[in-house]
């Protein structure tokens, strides 16, 4: 694991006003107490959802006992501030824990903190054009019933690759439906499909310039 991979969400919240802040702790508090990912109890060290409500009540108090402009009051007022961010900033990095550890960034969506947007230090890195698929891309029986496992070639630029699959005519696009995002290659797992019906899938790569093209079709019948 490398820490270009923990980069995956913004989480310099530092320049947050106590609006933006307030805001913020209330829609992470939301999202995340209804996210099928976040349904077990949190490590000790990790704020969930109850901690973000009382830190946004806390702010909301401070901001209004420091509106006389007490030195003291500002001084807590900004104190509670800085530490309403270091608890988002906590359970995003738990989050991206997450998401590298079952490669799947469902982990990291809708969740109420922004997808980290990467910017290209050096010019001559930057690729411009269409992506290629992840061809070869196959597919065998996962360790558990209603499970498969996914191989693709990895793909030099991609950010994540997507893998939709189809119960019906595979030449309607209407057809396919997206099953699930994988961050790399490495343990395709996808979980929760039904037994005894015949899946295809396909995949493609999200790059700079948008997304490449399909991968090869691919057809199972789920056990």
């Amino acid at each position: 694991m490398t820490l270009a991979a923990l980069d995956l969400l913004e989480l310099k919240l530092t320049d947050h006003n106590i609006n933006d802040m307030i805001v913020r702790l209330s829609t992470v508090a939301d999202l995340v107490s209804v996210h099928h990912g976040y349904q077990d109890k949190f490590p000790n060290e990790v704020p969930g959802p109850p901690e973000f409500r009382v830190h946004a009540e806390e702010l909301h108090q401070a901001d209004l006992e420091a509106a006389n402009k007490d030195r003291l009051k500002l001084a807590r007022r900004a104190e509670k501030l800085q530490e309403c961010a270091m608890s988002l900033t906590l359970f995003g990095q738990f989050a991206i824990m997450k998401a590298i550890k079952y490669n799947d960034t469902s982990y990291i969506d809708n969740i109420g903190l922004d997808r980290k947007v990467k910017k290209v230090k050096n010019a001559k890195a930057t690729f411009h054009g269409p992506i290629g698929a992840p061809d070869p891309f196959s597919v065998k029986h996962g360790p558990n019933s209603g499970s498969v496992l996914f191989k693709a070639r990895k793909v030099k630029w991609a950010a994540h690759y997507d893998v939709y699959y189809c119960l019906g005519d595979p030449n309607d696009e209407a057809s396919w439906t997206l099953a699930t995002t994988f961050l790399n290659t490495r343990n395709m797992l996808l979980e929760g499909l039904e037994p005894g019906k015949v899946y295809m899938f396909r995949a493609r790569c999200l790059g700079p310039d948008g997304f490449g093209v399909w991968s090869n079709i691919i057809k199972i019948m789920v056990v």
